[in-house]
Formats: structure tokens, sequence, C-alpha cells
């Protein structure tokens, strides 16, 4: 696994959206993560410097 990538709730602490507000972005094709694990359906975003 990439070590840039952020689970969908440290993103959701980074930014200060909720965890609902950004499912809600995806389903929409406002805001995108980057990796959705095959198996497990989490959501990761990348953590850039």
């Amino acid at each position: 696994m990439n070590n840039n990538l952020l689970l969908i709730k440290d993103f959701s602490k980074l930014t200060g959206l909720s965890r609902k507000a950004l499912y809600l972005y995806d389903e929409h094709n406002i805001l995108n993560p980057v990796f959705i694990h095959p198996n497990n359906d989490y959501r990761y975003d990348e953590k850039t410097d």
C-alpha cells in the first residue's frame, strides 16, 4: 500500500469535512478518493506536502 494514502477518517480530520460529506461528494463526483480498496471498500485520499 502506498504510504502517501490517507484513510477517509484522516482526510476528514485534515479538511474539517465530515465523512458523510465526503461520501456524498464522491457519490456526486465532486471530490473522489484516489483509491478504493477492492476487498473492503475503504476509501483513500492522497496526502501531499
